[in-house]
């Protein structure tokens, strides 16, 4: 992703414009966009999927086929949300914006990192619940409790993002300074930059999985439990100390962008996902790894009627497909694509 925006720039193409971008820098932008595409920037531009106008694919038959709202219209719905289930797309076209939508003429918005020791749990959660809810500020960004170095010990972490004038966004993250975090940095990163700081999460090797869930609310006691849940892991499986729980949130200072056209994703009103990055250097630890990412799932969603799940497309798929493909009709049109396009499930058997 990163490389693709910094050639992007070399060449001039992002001199005041830019494209749909995910929230880690080896990120590819194809599957990143086909599988939903959900970044820091949803609340201003959609989903990754949305912005795509046209792809050239190769079906499982070998045929080239170019799909877009004229050709191949079926296809190209499917493709805006479950495209690795259909055919290799080689190539993307994909809406721009331009870069003063962040805020400034030449893209830059305001990112904050504070960091507190898990005592203060409690007070930080209280203060995101109404940061999460605030519908004055168009803000996105993680609450996480995780383990980074050099000390490797448990924190809590809060990364927000605020869109406008950087001017403004020490007042509405005020709450926060005031809590006294032990560690703080804000910066004002380009576009190319903005995931800079997940380069961590970005390492080669070992065994990771990342799932992501849709919450209806962001509520103190549910997260303080999820903190329990990371210290059983982090006292039971030492190799396992790089993972991470988070909470995503997009402000609802404006609703998010809806597309122009229907496509095969479902979440557009989701605003906030828990997510787990599971991640240990053993085989052996990693049933209690992902048996630990499960109950912070549980935890998170607890109190919402199980019918009303959401997973995200490209997570979670020992569960029910209904949670990542919502509503009868979109899942039955999705099977009916499948059969047309894939029917001996060269690409996955999902829907046949």
């Amino acid at each position: 992703m990163k490389d693709f925006y910094r050639r992007g720039l070399d060449e001039g193409t992002f001199d005041s414009t830019f494209g749909s971008l995910g929230n880690g820098n080896t990120v590819g932008v194809i599957p990143y966009c086909l599988g939903g595409g959900i970044s820091i920037a949803t609340g201003l531009i959609g989903f990754g999927c949305d912005n795509i106008l046209s792809a050239k694919v190769v079906l499982p038959n070998g045929q080239l086929v170019f799909a877009s709202e004229e050709e191949w219209p079926d296809l190209f719905w499917a493709l805006k949300g479950a495209g690795q289930h259909f055919g290799l797309v080689l190539e993307i076209t994909l809406r721009t914006y331009p870069l003063s939508i962040y805020g400034t003429p030449e893209g830059r918005h305001w990112v904050g990192n504070f960091m507190y020791p898990l005592e203060r749990a409690e007070a930080v959660c209280k203060e995101m619940e109404t940061l999460m809810a605030d519908t004055k500020n168009l803000t996105a960004g993680h609450l996480m409790v995780m383990a980074p170095p050099p000390s490797f010990q448990p924190i809590i972490a809060v990364s927000p993002h605020y869109f406008g004038d950087p001017k403004n966004a020490p007042a509405a993250f005020g709450a926060l300074d005031k809590l006294g975090p032990i560690a703080f940095n804000a910066t004002t990163p380009l576009v190319p930059n903005l995931s800079d700081h997940l380069d961590f999460a970005c390492q080669k090797g070992d065994y990771k999985r990342f799932s992501l869930a849709g919450l209806q609310e962001f509520k103190t006691d549910r997260f303080l439990q999820v903190i329990n849940l990371f210290k059983e892991l982090f006292e039971t499986c030492p190799d396992a100390g790089a993972s991470g729980y988070f909470v995503e949130w997009h402000s609802r200072a404006n609703e998010i962008p809806k597309p122009e056209s229907e496509s095969a994703f479902s979440h557009h009103d989701v605003y906030m996902w828990v997510n787990c990055l599971s991640w240990c250097k053993s085989k052996g630890s990693c049933e209690k790894v992902f048996e630990l990412e499960k109950k912070v799932i549980d935890v998170m969603r607890s109190g919402q009627d199980p019918s009303e799940y959401i997973d995200y497309q490209n997570c979670n798929r020992e569960d029910p497909v209904e949670r990542r493909f919502r509503g009868k009709e979109r899942l039955a049109k999705l099977r009916r694509i499948k059969q047309q396009v894939d029917p001996q499930g060269v690409f996955t058997k999902e829907f046949l």
